[in-house]
């Protein structure tokens, strides 16, 4: 399989942390639905891209079809000066024998589209539809647990190179695996890792 980096990334995650630094990683909600407010796709995608490209970052998608029917979404991120780069890949749900594989194809790529572009960038939406998986505000606050898939996404982004302030991190919670991160932890360590 081909290398999800380049070579060296060190510039592109130096540019990466000048755009945090200047706008945060929290992209705004703008659109209302039924879960309540949150962040559209097409919000992401050009906040992401304002943000990113006074610093010489670049986001692209394509689509990659094996022959086997296996349908991939590569989004890359590139820095455009050291021409450095880092991509995530994931499969796109076909399923060609629902009432609307169009559809089933096209909600699969909105969400890797949207999830795959936070993810590689370090960024997050606020109050996105799935941040409590159906919970109301109340039951989030009350349940007890770890980090989603999304949130774990977003860790390891940020955590890339930090490996001091990983363990640092693990000793503190008593854990050995970033999966095991408490939810109502997540803000504290996010703003240690950009310290």
């Amino acid at each position: 399989m081909n290398s999800l980096q380049s070579t060296e990334i060190d510039q592109l995650m130096l540019a990466l942390s000048k755009v945090h630094e200047s706008f945060g990683v929290v992209i705004g909600k703008d659109a209302k639905g039924h879960k309540g407010t949150y962040a559209k796709q097409d919000t992401i995608l050009s906040t992401i891209d304002e943000r990113c490209r006074p610093f010489g970052l670049i986001l692209t998608r394509k689509s990659i079809i094996f022959d086997s029917g296996v349908e991939l979404l590569e989004t890359l991120l590139f820095h455009i000066p050291s021409k450095q780069w880092t991509k995530c890949i994931s499969r796109l749900n076909i399923n060609l024998n629902a009432q609307s594989p169009d559809q089933v194809w096209g909600g699969s790529l909105t969400y890797h589209s949207r999830y795959d572009a936070l993810s590689i960038t370090g960024m997050c939406a606020s109050d996105d539809p799935t941040d409590n998986d159906g919970w109301s505000n109340q039951q989030a606050e009350e349940k007890v647990g770890y980090i989603n898939e999304k949130q774990l996404a977003l860790f390891r982004a940020k955590s890339h190179g930090k490996e001091q302030k990983i363990q640092i991190i693990f000793t503190k919670l008593g854990i050995q695996d970033a999966s095991k991160i408490p939810w109502n932890r997540f803000n504290d360590i996010l703003e240690f890792l950009d310290k």
